[in-house]
């Protein structure tokens, strides 16, 4: 590890160069150790959009999609820094880590592609999927947070769209109404909408809300 806290492979995958990551295996250090900032080689050469590194892990059996402590896989890396060939490389290895979110705010890989603008990213994960009404910790989903990429997704209408959003905003007003009430957990209406907002946005398929 160097003084910056980065182990020798990770600066091999960035530098995108299997035949690098070859002389470290053969030396017999720990490949795919995270640095001191929680991220491993693999998160790195996710967000530098080196598929050859990825695919030299992949074939040392090394986990393409381990998450660093805030649950920040490198799929979600490769889906903020705008890597659209990294990420499909990833949801062909697993599919199912179009559902990834950070444990801090609840961003999905499509969230963070929209508000980042990065839109050939963004129509990727519409492409297959992507749950574009999955909310963030704060409530807020992928079209709300940039309506713009309503022209990626066929056949949406944004009113019909917005008249389902009230229609979710009603359901948790009235939640949100009997829990203050009650008082059961003796806490700040602030508060308890925050936790509401957190349940409702950790939600996997939270589609169906939408149409309440």
């Amino acid at each position: 590890m160097t003084e910056q806290g980065f182990y020798a492979d990770t600066y091999a995958a960035l530098a995108g160069r299997s035949e690098n990551l070859n002389k470290l295996k053969s030396l017999g250090l720990p490949l795919g150790q995270p640095c001191r900032q929680g991220s491993t080689a693999v998160h790195m050469a996710a967000s530098m959009g080196r598929i050859e590194a990825l695919e030299w892990f992949k074939n040392n059996q090394v986990d393409l999609h381990s998450p660093d402590e805030d649950n920040v896989t490198p799929f979600l890396v490769a889906a903020k820094a705008g890597q659209p060939e990294v990420v499909k490389y990833l949801l062909q290895d697993r599919p199912e880590c179009i559902s990834d979110c950070q444990i801090s705010d609840g961003s999905t890989a499509l969230i963070l592609a929209t508000v980042l603008k990065h839109d050939v990213t963004a129509q990727i994960l519409l492409e297959r999927n992507a749950d574009y009404l999955q909310q963030d910790v704060f409530g807020f989903a992928a079209l709300e947070l940039d309506q713009g990429i309503s022209k990626l997704i066929p056949g949406l209408q944004i009113g019909e769209y917005s008249q389902k959003r009230d229609r979710q905003r009603a359901v948790i007003d009235d939640l949100l109404q009997t829990l203050h009430d009650t008082d059961t957990i003796r806490t700040s209406r602030y508060e308890t909408e925050k936790l509401v907002l957190k349940l409702v946005s950790a939600r996997k398929g939270s589609a169906h809300l939408w149409g309440v």
